[in-house]
């Protein structure tokens, strides 16, 4: 058995040779189990939280359902009064607004993306932190996600933080693909950072 001195770490592996651990297994479990299984733990207790506490707007929440609202009207990012405003970023509230036009109970659909979206994260998480480390300090990473009492909150919170965060993880995902072609790899990432600066 080979002592921790004698044997590479993946970090190291990863720093020698960025496309080492460019694989479709890059979580080398047989069937993905374990990391399906923490993003699954992660939606249910979203969604568990969901039914428990629904969405209330208040605060900042409650001008990202205004906006939201008036946006799904036809009537722009603006304040009630009508003044248009750029002091947040459209991006959560336009997201928001689909709800409002989907002809579907909108709190409770924006609760059920968001879970998603969460979810989404802790894939995102693990994906992106076994580019870097072994196989079970990925898992543990989406793990500490799947179960950060905050995460869990933001989802029936309107706010910017879940999308923001899943538009980040989304462009370092890209970013880590160094089989991808320099240009490819570039615009999809700058697509993606874009869509983050808007949230």
């Amino acid at each position: 058995m080979a002592s921790p001195s004698s044997a590479p770490s993946a970090l190291t592996e990863r720093l020698e040779d960025p496309g080492s651990l460019d694989d479709p297994g890059w979580l080398d479990d047989p069937g993905l189990r374990t990391p399906a299984a923490i993003v699954g733990v992660a939606l249910l207790i979203r969604l568990a939280w969901a039914s428990w506490l629904p969405i209330e707007p208040v605060s900042d929440s409650a001008m990202y359902h205004t906006f939201a609202q008036r946006i799904a009207s036809g009537l722009g990012y603006v304040h009630p009064d009508g003044s248009p405003t750029a002091y947040f970023a459209v991006g959560p509230s336009f997201v928001y607004s689909l709800a409002f036009r989907s002809g579907l109970p909108p709190l409770p659909l924006i609760a059920f993306v968001q879970a998603l979206v969460g979810a989404a994260s802790v894939a995102g998480v693990m994906a992106v932190a076994r580019r870097w480390v072994e196989t079970r300090p990925a898992w543990l990473a989406g793990g500490l996600l799947a179960l950060w009492p905050s995460q869990i909150q933001f989802t029936t919170v309107l706010a910017s933080e879940l999308l923001f965060t899943a538009a980040v993880l989304l462009a370092w995902f890209l970013w880590e693909r160094p089989r991808a072609g320099g240009l490819q790899r570039g615009a999809f990432v700058g697509i993606a950072l874009g869509v983050a600066a808007y949230l």
